[in-house]
């Protein structure tokens, strides 16, 4: 489902936005949350990615203009500001600030599917992007090296972090089937709810846990590990008595 968030103060905004028969199963749209100031929005927005954002354009004066710059930036969400009526000087700050739509009551539902149907088109190929740099990340661990860490950094800035993650850690464990004797991978996948930091951390600890199970060593001694790995635990240390032997 496509997460929507709702910044309004006004009641009647509220009830008229929140009973058009576009929410569910039929639009794959629904309304994941709703606060009544732009504050309660920035306290959230970088921890939890929202497909679209209805704000109440009255709630939106030169303090908050910052926080609608950051969004559209990060391209994290669309947004949309709304209000009873059309107001001049609301509908310019909007168009400055790149907002993708200014809705007046009575609310359009024909306008508000058409922005539904864009934001699906657009997340196709977000999709792709987010399949391409999971390729990235997941060369980037399986060759260990530690540019991981600064990629990590790049992914949260494209909000595309947490997705890309996942398919690595997802494809670390099929790649390593070993790995499940040491590791448990639902750990390191991201629950709903998850912060951001706290899924990168996780990502980054099993990055160092893969590492010391799997430290660089020679090639004649791959078929020694594997055995080692697959009928024992074993510790990475052991690795440096069978260097010696392997000599």
């Amino acid at each position: 489902m496509y997460k929507t968030g709702l910044v309004l103060k006004n009641s009647d905004l509220l009830a008229q936005i929140t009973a058009l028969h576009i929410w569910g199963e039929n639009t794959g749209f629904e309304i994941e949350a709703v606060w009544v100031d732009v504050k309660s929005l920035t306290d959230v927005w970088k921890k939890k990615c929202f497909d679209l954002l209805i704000v109440e354009a009255s709630l939106v004066g030169p303090k908050e203009y910052q926080i609608f710059r950051e969004i559209k930036k990060s391209q994290c969400s669309h947004i949309v500001f709304c209000g009873q009526n059309g107001n001049f000087e609301s509908a310019r700050i909007g168009i400055l600030l790149g907002i993708d739509d200014y809705w007046t009551l009575p609310f359009d539902q024909k306008t508000i599917r058409s922005l539904f149907q864009r934001i699906q088109s657009e997340n196709v190929k977000t999709i792709d992007s987010i399949e391409k740099y999971a390729n990235e990340l997941l060369g980037l661990f399986l060759r260990q090296e530690a540019e991981l860490y600064n990629y990590t950094e790049h992914l949260c800035r494209l909000h595309l972090f947490s997705e890309a993650a996942d398919q690595v850690v997802q494809a670390v464990f099929e790649q390593n089937d070993w790995l499940d004797l040491y590791l448990n991978e639902q750990e390191f996948l991201s629950p709903e709810a998850i912060d951001v930091e706290e899924h990168k951390n996780k990502l980054k600890q099993l990055f160092d846990e893969f590492l010391l199970l799997n430290p660089r060593h020679n090639e004649s001694l791959d078929s020694i590990i594997q055995y080692m790995r697959k009928h024992c635990f074993w510790h990475p240390e052991s690795l440096y008595s069978a260097d010696i032997q392997a000599r």
